[in-house]
């Protein structure tokens, strides 16, 4: 849970020891990357994700420990650190190009409303812009900086002014709900613009 009284978590107990993880959001990013690849043997992708996540010299409890506590290990990271900011739905999610879809956010101030997924990968750029429109924050330039839990906090609430906060916007607006003829035409090509690849559009 993100708190304004203490740090980002950047560590984890499992089985007794205590490992520092690389948290920042572009080294999640490039994990999320790994485990969404769709031609990778599962053993490889856990390897690869912890030789991302472990920093430094605990990397090396790869080549020490067996294949049950690897997956645990990666597991309790997933669940307590990576996923843990994203409680609507699973960061690592794929759509049917295999890009991350990550949260559904729901629009309208409705907790039973419209939910909106979006993709890390597909609206890449949109959320580059818009972060920089919101909050002069250059994404490029926060690499092992900027940390994946003030990344979500900060991507969830980029307004509806910015870019990707409008397109958002319109992927969750429930047009059955809009009376104008004219306006819920209007909404619907918008929609069907800014579909995600494997996104069945509004009939």
């Amino acid at each position: 849970m993100f708190r304004l009284n203490s740090p980002c978590i950047s560590e984890i107990e499992y089985e007794g020891f205590t490992f520092k993880i690389d948290m920042a959001f572009d080294n999640i990013l490039d994990v999320v990357d790994v485990i969404n690849a769709t031609e990778t043997p599962e053993q490889v992708k856990v390897y690869e994700s912890l030789t991302y996540l472990l920093d430094g010299a605990y990397a090396r409890i790869i080549d020490y420990y067996d294949d049950d506590f690897l997956n645990g290990l990666l597991k309790a990271i997933r669940d307590e650190l990576i996923e843990v900011e994203n409680e609507a739905e699973p960061v690592i999610t794929v759509d049917r190009q295999g890009n991350p879809l990550p949260v559904a956010k729901v629009t309208g101030g409705s907790e039973d409303g419209p939910s909106a997924e979006y993709s890390l990968t597909h609206d890449a750029t949109h959320i580059y812009t818009s972060f920089i429109q919101a909050y002069n924050i250059d994404l490029h330039r926060s690499f092992g900086r900027l940390h994946w839990h003030e990344f979500n906090a900060l991507l969830r609430d980029l307004p509806n002014t910015t870019t990707f906060g409008h397109i958002v916007e319109i992927r969750g607006t429930d047009t059955s709900k809009i009376k104008d003829k004219n306006e819920k035409e209007r909404i619907k090509k918008l929609q069907k613009q800014y579909r995600l690849p494997g996104q069945k559009p509004e009939a």
